[in-house]
């Protein structure tokens, strides 16, 4: 009988404690992946539902934590030691970054500016403060420029930009050539040559009186002018006449009186290198003669004349056609002038 009792006492008991174990509750775990979001392309976003003992994501992925990456729905399911489980699902949405491009690095010539042009955006802020979409640069550097849409996304491009020296040009200074001369003018080097004459190659050759100017461009583009005043210079006169003074003694006049130097040659033998216009030779025998007269002017232009004398022994009056007249001397010599 006691031995039935006890069977009883614990038949029931099972009975209440399966009845306890039935009627436990069940633990959701509750993971939490925030609102749902809309980021700007380039923004860090990582999901993080909490801690629990192991996480799987719809992705695939089994990290307790979620970066993204791009636009979707992300959910997770996580569980603990006692095989408890919850779910949490978000939607991400990733705008895209503004356009932004201020083109290749660029460069300009000194004195000149570049346009830095940073497209359409709603705002702008250059590295330089100023806030518009155009900038106008004179000053070597880099620049950047961040830009915002609508959106409030924001997106940032750089460029340098270089500043390159005028090209130096020099063809020389002022000058005078002779009359006869031509002048070589070079224009150093260039990579494009533009004259006031209407030549594009380095050196060009003058024999006129006139001021010439070239503009060379460097391989930048870069350019840089000059000019100078060409004169050419009258011939110097080297026409003379000659005048009986006695005997077999002469005057010779050259027509130019303010050349530097007068050089002669008297055909004889003798010549003379003087600075007056006037000079006197004196002939010790008779026969033809070849007078030549060599002017040099202010800048070395040389010009020559000649006249042939014929020294005789007759008399009389030569009068010539050029207006020289030969006087008849005293012991019976003549001499006639051949304008050569």
């Amino acid at each position: 009988e006691e031995i039935t009792r006890l069977k009883t006492w614990l038949t029931n008991r099972l009975a209440w404690l399966d009845s306890q174990i039935y009627n436990f509750p069940v633990y959701q775990l509750t993971p939490y992946l925030g609102s749902n979001s809309t980021i700007c392309a380039g923004t860090s976003l990582s999901l993080t539902p909490g801690i629990f003992d192991s996480y799987l994501w719809n992705t695939g992925d089994t990290s307790t934590t979620k970066n993204i990456l791009q636009s979707g729905t992300y959910s997770v399911t996580v569980s603990d030691n006692f095989n408890c489980s919850g779910s949490a699902t978000v939607n991400v949405n990733i705008l895209p970054s503004p356009q932004v491009s201020l083109g290749n690095d660029t460069s300009f010539c000194a004195g000149h500016s570049v346009i830095l042009n940073a497209g359409n955006a709603a705002q702008y802020h250059w590295s330089n403060g100023a806030v518009v979409q155009q900038i106008l640069v004179s000053t070597a550097g880099v620049y950047t420029v961040t830009v915002t849409d609508s959106n409030s996304c924001t997106a940032s491009d750089s460029i340098a930009v270089i500043q390159h020296p005028n090209l130096y040009v020099n063809i020389g200074n002022d000058t005078s050539i002779c009359s006869s001369a031509t002048l070589e003018i070079s224009a150093g080097t260039g990579a494009v040559y533009n004259w006031s004459t209407g030549e594009s190659t380095q050196q060009i050759l003058v024999s006129q009186s006139n001021y010439y100017q070239v503009t060379v461009a460097d391989i930048n583009g870069c350019t840089g002018t000059d000019g100078v005043v060409v004169f050419v210079m009258p011939p110097a006169n080297s026409v003379f006449s000659v005048t009986a003074v006695s005997s077999a003694k002469f005057s010779f006049t050259p027509a130019a009186t303010n050349a530097p130097t007068y050089n002669w040659n008297f055909g004889d033998g003798d010549s003379a290198a003087v600075n007056s216009p006037n000079v006197f030779h004196h002939y010790n025998q008779t026969g033809d003669f070849l007078i030549t007269l060599i002017v040099q002017n202010q800048i070395g232009c040389v010009e020559r004349d000649t006249i042939t004398i014929q020294i005789g022994t007759s008399t009389g009056v030569n009068s010539l056609s050029d207006g020289i007249t030969v006087l008849q001397t005293g012991d019976g010599l003549q001499f006639t002038i051949y304008n050569s």
